[in-house]
């Protein structure tokens, strides 16, 4: 077994042949760079099931008002868009920050 710190990794394992399965987030084999070395096999709910994808600013945050407008962005249309295109299903939640 071939064990790694994130989904990067994981990836790497199985481009280089170090590995030949690996549980990795959906997402990831979405991405252009994945898409054409990994598949994917979703694992049923019942033993995986979805969580929200959270954003949040840090209190100690260099640049907090970046960090916001990225966040509008994400929860708006075009951005909702773009994470769908790259695997991420949409919330129906929709709270502003």
């Amino acid at each position: 077994p071939v064990f790694t710190t994130d989904s990067k990794d994981i990836t790497k394992a199985l481009q280089s042949g170090h590995a030949d399965v690996g549980i990795n987030w959906y997402a990831t084999t979405q991405w252009p760079e994945n898409s054409s070395v990994v598949d994917a096999l979703p694992i049923p709910e019942e033993y995986a099931p979805k969580t929200p994808l959270l954003l949040g600013t840090l209190s100690y945050s260099a640049h907090p008002d970046l960090a916001v407008e990225f966040m509008k962005m994400a929860i708006s249309t075009e951005g909702r868009q773009v994470f769908e295109k790259f695997g991420f299903e949409p919330s129906s939640q929709n709270q502003r920050p």
